[in-house]
């Protein structure tokens, strides 16, 4: 019996493994992590409440990963719309940043040659004022 829930727990997670990729194709990362959190839980519920069943009932109720994944994608009402936003998104966030530090360092870059210039202007006026 034990063998047999551990080959199922195994099945599962590759089952679940395969859907998340399917599904990185389509949703965001955090909508894949929702997804298949909730179907996680269903699937807890559905052996708790049929504690015989085994890994080929589970598809028979559920369908297998592949069939799963499409009715996901049929069922987006804007598909292209919804990635195209997430993936904008990332990289709006990435160009900020990147320009934030950008001008951080040329901020300190002018700052050390300011200094610097202050520096060397202090030694030229002493050099003058003792001739």
């Amino acid at each position: 019996m034990k063998k047999r829930k551990l080959e199922q727990y195994f099945k599962l997670k590759q089952y679940f493994r395969k859907l998340k990729k399917c599904l990185r194709h389509t949703y965001s990362s955090e909508q894949v992590a929702t997804i298949i959190k909730q179907l996680q839980n269903s699937s807890d519920n559905y052996f708790l409440e049929n504690p015989n069943a085994s890994f080929e009932d589970f598809i028979e109720e559920f369908g297998d990963f592949e069939n799963l994944s499409l009715n996901f994608i049929e069922n987006a009402e804007d598909l292209s719309k919804l990635t195209d936003t997430a993936h904008f998104r990332k990289k709006l966030i990435i160009i900020i940043l990147v320009i934030a530090i950008f001008l951080g360092l040329f901020s300190h870059i002018l700052d050390l040659a300011v200094l610097i210039e202050e520096e060397n202007t202090t030694i030229t006026q002493e050099e003058l004022t003792i001739y």
